[in-house]
């Protein structure tokens, strides 16, 4: 819950969609289903299986950000998902230095998901940033968000 919240959080503060009021109603029932069975989440202790390794098909999606094509160089990818991981929470080496134009995007994603303004997507763009790479961009700093947020929590439900 925890990932995806977060990462659709992002994406739609970013992309500054609005909720119908009958979709947010709809995500209002599935939460609250989702709620009712959080006494049993605690007793069967999902968590433990994935201390010290993700989920395969989260990690077949980071290594696709890591090393897959596309409009964004995939070291500045990997370099945006170590940033905000690390930031919020993960366990993360490696280069983390950005373009001021990216750092700004991508810290703000990790910090505040609404505070992404037009002004962040007009200084990619002067910088030379297509559009298509600005969305990779967002979406890199959104899933390392959600995932860096899921990491922590995992490991402070292990000590548990």
């Amino acid at each position: 819950m925890c990932l995806v919240f977060s990462y659709m959080n992002r994406m739609v503060d970013a992309f500054a969609a609005d909720v119908s009021p009958a979709q947010a109603q709809t995500l209002a029932g599935m939460l609250d289903k989702i709620g009712g069975g959080v006494e049993r989440f605690r007793e069967a202790k999902p968590w433990t299986r994935f201390v010290g390794r993700l989920p395969a098909p989260l990690q077949a999606e980071l290594e696709q950000i890591r090393q897959g094509e596309g409009d964004c160089p995939a070291e500045l990818r990997s370099a945006i998902e170590a940033r905000v991981a690390g930031a919020s929470g993960g366990d993360r080496s490696g280069p983390t230095a950005l373009p001021d134009e990216v750092a700004a995007l991508a810290d703000t994603l990790c910090a505040d998901a609404h505070g992404v303004t037009d002004a962040h997507i007009a200084n990619l763009k002067r910088a030379g940033w297509s559009e298509e790479a600005i969305y990779e961009m967002i979406y890199v700093a959104s899933f390392a968000a959600a995932l860096g947020r899921m990491e922590r929590a995992v490991g402070l439900l292990a000590r548990r």
